[in-house]
């Protein structure tokens, strides 16, 4: 990761790509590396957030998703994907949070302005859900396959091993992703395509994740 100012390096992941750092003073650098990027010595992690967009979850029963948003909050070492849907289109209302968090490899050798190969490994996926309504209808249809009502407000539910039912939604976890990924005037931009057997060649501009903190 390098300066994020007048030139900007996609070596951000450098940083994050310390998660494979062999030692401790390695991991050291990939957070002072991070805090250069964002551009304050005091943060040592940065999170970045898509517009809202319709939504593509199907309705569970009644309940509708019309709007989401993505979030990626990155550390040196570490990343987390929340994918957030709401009741209403506007993205005001959140109904469902799913979760997912691992480490990221950093593959090569950055180059300024030019996306950094990073492979994305998910560890962990968990649902939460926001709303009363909602904890009925997952519970009611025994979505990812729990039968005992265990669906609860405002609790994380790990599904990472029941991701591969067609009701449950997130995908599986452990995972792993191959990413190209961008950092370019405090706008986060990732590979078109990901999640696909071979990494994207090239990043999707359309998809914009504006830096929050």
């Amino acid at each position: 990761m390098r300066l994020l100012k007048t030139v900007i390096l996609s070596g951000l992941f450098i940083a994050i790509g310390a998660c494979g750092a062999k030692n401790a003073s390695d991991a050291a650098q990939g957070v002072e590396n991070l805090k250069k990027a964002n551009g304050n010595s005091a943060a040592d992690s940065a999170s970045y957030a898509s517009a809202c967009v319709s939504s593509t979850l199907p309705d569970v029963g009644p309940i509708k998703f019309p709007g989401t948003k993505t979030i990626y909050e990155l550390s040196a070492l570490t990343f987390r994907k929340i994918q957030a849907y709401y009741s209403d289109g506007n993205c005001t209302n959140e109904a469902l949070i799913i979760t997912e968090s691992g480490k990221v490899v950093f593959n090569g050798t950055a180059q300024p302005n030019q996306p950094a190969q990073e492979d994305f490994n998910f560890e962990k996926t968990t649902v939460k859900l926001q709303t009363d309504t909602v904890v009925k209808a997952f519970n009611l249809l025994q979505i990812c396959g729990f039968t005992k009502n265990e669906w609860a407000e405002g609790t994380d539910i790990d599904v990472g091993s029941q991701s591969n039912q067609a009701t449950c939604p997130g995908k599986p976890s452990p995972r792993t992703a191959q990413e190209l990924v961008l950092i370019q005037n405090l706008n986060l931009y990732l590979g078109a395509n990901a999640d696909q057997p071979m990494r994207p060649d090239h990043v999707d501009q359309s998809r914009v994740y504006t830096k929050q903190n």
